[in-house]
Order: C-alpha cells, then structure tokens, then sequence
C-alpha cells in the first residue's frame, strides 16, 4: 500500500464562548516541507494568517514532506544500506520533523488530528521505537494521529445546547487533470460516510464545493444543510524557474498554493434552535 490504510475516528468538544463569533479550522497538507520546490512565501503567508487568528483549530492532510515514498520505503527497509547510512537518513528525516514542527508550534493542542499521506518515513527514535514522522510531528504537537483516514466530530456546547459537525478527512486518491475529475473523488466520499465537511489533498488542487442535503435534526424537525467538499491544496510550486519538476515533466497544471478555512459560527435560528454555521475561505 502507499500509505498504512489506518482508519481512525476522533472526537474534540468546543466550549463555546459566544454565539454569533466564528472559529476558524485551517485544513492544510501536501506542504513538502524542505523540498526544492517548496513555496517558503505562501508557507509563511500561511503561518502569520493563523497566528492572527482567534479559536482556530487545525487538520493535516498528510504529505508534509517530500522524503521517502512507498517504494523508496520498501528499499529502505529491506536493509541493504550501512547502518551509518540509515542513520545520516534518520537524522536527516528527524532534523526535517523538528523544523517543522517547530514552526507548527503556535498550534500545538489546537490540532483536531494529522492525517498520514503517502510520502512519510519511518524514524528510529531516542527509545529505539519506530514511528512514522507523522506519528513523530504527532506526538510533539501534541495531535491525533488520524491514519490515512479519520472522521472527527466536532462538539460545540453552549450551556444546555449541543451541536456537532462531522468532517470525512483522507489524504487523498486520484490525479485528475481536470477539476470536474478531482472535486467528483471528494463527492463520492459522501457515498459511503455521512458528514458535513469532506476533504482530500493529494493532488495538490485547491477548491471548494457544495451540495444540499435533507436530514432530521434530534427534534425531529426537518432541517436542509449544506454539505461542502474540498481539496485542500498545498505548498508545493509546480513550475518554478530553472527548477526541476515532474510536474514539468508531464505537462501538469500550476499547483493551487495554500490551504482552505472553514469559518465555523455558532448561532440560534429564529426557531430558537442552536446550530453552527458553516462557510468555506478559500
């Protein structure tokens, strides 16, 4: 497999400390952190756009570096490199991990989880216990680690009134060239898994659709929602002068550089009833 196929579920609860003031959820992936081709402006742009932010929380998508892919795993870890070699990697991989999470630091215990991509590798650490870098960016930030795909349920409570929003997180499949091919990947998402908000990396475009939905809230009152599903973009500049590319190579579309918000504001309809009210930044 190119990622480890884990499936996981996580619940995180938000006190609400106003109606009517939104929390942001910043979902954010495919950076390729050190790779040549890393887009170090629209990163930072990114990093001080957050940190101005208030309530915000944050969901990765996987693929934040460029290291070893799923074959370049398996050489790895067939064992044919001096144990010298595997350790220059290691720390080599390690000193990557700790560079960027140090840069993530600001959102540490604000992450509703990391997702795992498929360009990761596995760290020996200082307890001799094997980990992905993910798990290892994880444990430092203090994340959930979410696996390849996770459903997370997020719990607004204020006071007596409680209301939830489902988001169907995966790295991501496919390589359409086209947005109709990418955004229809995300829609069949909705086949199998009830949710609010589903997103997908991966292919590095950045977009934003909706679709409606009719479902009874737990009064039993008919309610229509708006359903959105993302591809959540990336960090990765896919022409860049005098740069290499495999992008180039194929005669790929541009990348869509950054990352999407969702503004997520509690609210009373005129019924009386609670809810939160979803709308996608691009």
């Amino acid at each position: 497999m190119k990622t480890p196929g884990l499936f996981k579920t996580h619940t995180h609860t938000i006190n609400v400390d106003g109606i009517g003031k939104p929390h942001r959820l910043f979902l954010f992936g495919d950076v390729h952190y050190g790779a040549p081709n890393f887009s170090r402006g629209t990163f930072d742009k990114f990093l001080t756009r957050a940190r101005a932010c208030k309530r915000d929380l944050y969901l990765g998508l996987g693929d934040y570096f460029d290291i070893a892919s799923s074959s370049e795993r398996k050489i790895l870890a067939n064992g044919g490199l001096h144990e010298s070699t595997e350790k220059t990697l290691n720390d080599l991989y390690m000193g990557l991990a700790d560079e960027l999470t140090h840069e993530l630091n600001f959102m540490k215990d604000k992450f509703i989880g990391l997702i795992e991509g498929n360009h990761f590798s596995m760290l020996r650490t200082s307890h001799d216990t094997a980990m992905s870098t993910t798990r290892y960016m994880c444990d430092t930030l203090a994340a959930p680690y979410l696996g390849t795909m996770g459903i997370v349920r997020l719990v607004f409570k204020f006071g007596d009134h409680v209301e939830h929003v489902d988001i169907v997180a995966h790295h991501g499949m496919g390589a359409s060239r086209l947005p109709g091919g990418s955004n229809n990947r995300v829609f069949q998402m909705a086949e199998g898994f009830q949710g609010d908000i589903y997103c997908m990396g991966h292919d590095h475009k950045k977009n934003v659709s909706t679709s409606a939905a009719l479902c009874l809230d737990k009064n039993g009152v008919l309610r229509q929602k708006r359903r959105y599903h993302i591809r959540t973009g990336g960090f990765l500049q896919a022409y860049a002068e005098d740069k290499e590319s495999y992008i180039v190579d194929m005669c790929g579309s541009p990348s869509d550089l950054g990352a999407v918000e969702l503004e997520m504001t509690p609210a009373f309809r005129d019924d009386g009833s609670f809810y939160v009210d979803l709308r996608a930044i691009l």
